[in-house]
């Protein structure tokens, strides 16, 4: 059995998971409502970063797949371009897709991304010493901005705008909630159901983390998160919001990642309403301290909340129906994003100790001078885990290089220069 067979197998193993992957997250109905024509924008929609990066990522393995299975750079792209062609002309025929031409172009950038990725994979998977000890601090210095970024993007952004104050609002895209409102305070500010003569003072409460109290009427648990209050601007952008969501108690506000059209996770209270009836009188209070919030119900209160740098991931998707345990799990993947890189290429000397230092200042001082949460034990563990995998998928890689004619990037009987993918 040659190499390039290996290869090429293996390329159309990853092709056939690549579209099988693609067809799945972009031909399914989705609730919303449908466009009778083409989206003509680019970055569209509140989300519209998230939605880019995204569609970028959704198509860089097929890119790489189209190449391993033997196509150049160009016809890979080509192959992308039609395939996303495809799905946005299918798309105008299942509820709550809409076809643009923002999603075909950034489907066909990712795809060329990953096609000119595999091109230059030999290098990635077998640099020199020296290079790789550079590369290791490359992506130290890459994971620290990733979680720069993340603690700056969860952070509040409230406009100098002015403010209005909504209870129990029906705001058409949630539910309402059918309880009532008796009074509401942010410090010593009262919150009214209009528009809030003291919007400055409120602003500055709201960055200084001061707490909000609610006295209120329960109504019947929601189906969906209901506003119990909510603070819009007068371009009727949310800046606060509390309500229930069944017998969860939610809170969430403007950060940057709203200015920047990312996604955002809330904070939430599982359970916190549970044994609240309807016409029992409802005192909720929400509270901040460096970052970490309270969430109260009466004399319970669920403190410890707040954003993580694993939680990056949230910021391209989120959705409510993610389980508990799949959120956990996808903020351990993310930190092994962070973290293999550098495992991968370190090597001694001062480029992967410098580098060890950055991604260690990375982890634990810089997200609390960020407002985010300290990382958990059982995040820990998964940093320490993904490293040792590094350690063993490099040692693996390794071997093989000893072996040319057992690995697919090398030709038979070469040393160890990586065959060159044609473009």
């Amino acid at each position: 059995m040659s190499d390039h067979f290996d290869l090429r197998r293996a390329g159309r193993v990853l092709l056939a998971l690549a579209v099988a992957a693609i067809l799945f997250a972009t031909l399914r109905p989705s609730p919303g409502q449908d466009l009778e024509e083409w989206a003509h924008c680019l970055i569209c929609g509140s989300r519209g970063t998230a939605d880019v990066i995204v569609n970028v990522i959704l198509f860089l393995p097929l890119g790489a797949a189209f190449v391993m299975a033997g196509a150049r750079v160009r016809g890979a792209t080509i192959l992308a371009a039609l395939l996303s062609l495809g799905i946005e002309l299918t798309q105008m025929w299942i509820p709550g897709r809409d076809p643009s031409y923002g999603d075909l172009l950034f489907n066909t950038v990712g795809g060329a991304l990953g096609a000119w990725a595999t091109t230059v994979a030999p290098l990635l998977l077998y640099p020199g010493e020296r290079r790789a000890a550079r590369f290791s601090l490359a992506v130290a210095a890459a994971a620290a901005g990733v979680v720069g970024a993340t603690g700056y993007i969860l952070s509040p952004s409230f406009p100098a705008t002015q403010y209005y104050g909504q209870w129990a609002a029906n705001l058409g895209h949630l539910e309402q909630y059918d309880g009532r409102v008796l009074a509401a305070t942010l410090g010593t500010i009262p919150i009214p159901p209009n528009r809030i003569a003291e919007t400055d003072t409120v602003r500055s409460l709201l960055l200084g983390g001061a707490p909000l109290h609610i006295t209120a009427i329960a109504g019947t648990p929601p189906a969906a998160l209901a506003p119990l209050i909510s603070i819009y601007d007068n371009h009727q952008q949310e800046i606060v919001l509390v309500g229930p969501d069944g017998d969860d108690l939610v809170y969430r506000f403007r950060t940057h990642a709203t200015v920047l059209r990312l996604d955002q996770p809330p904070l939430r209270a599982p359970g916190a309403l549970r044994g609240t009836a309807p016409g029992d009188t409802l005192r909720v209070a929400v509270t901040e301290d460096a970052g970490k919030f309270c969430l109260a119900v009466g004399d319970d209160a669920s403190c410890g909340h707040g954003f993580r740098a694993s939680e990056g991931w949230a910021l391209l998707y989120f959705s409510d129906s993610f389980t508990p345990a799949l959120r956990v799990l996808l903020g351990f993947l993310w930190l092994g994003m962070l973290v293999f890189p550098f495992g991968y290429w370190f090597r001694r000397g001062w480029e992967s100790v410098t580098g060890g230092a950055v991604l260690l200042g990375a982890l634990v001082p810089l997200p609390a001078r960020l407002g985010l949460l300290p990382l958990s034990a059982s995040e820990w563990a998964a940093v320490a885990g993904f490293l040792l995998l590094a350690r063993l998928a490099r040692q693996w890689v390794q071997r093989r290089e000893l072996e040319p004619k057992r690995t697919p990037f090398h030709s038979p009987g070469a040393s160890s220069e990586p065959v060159s993918i044609h473009r």
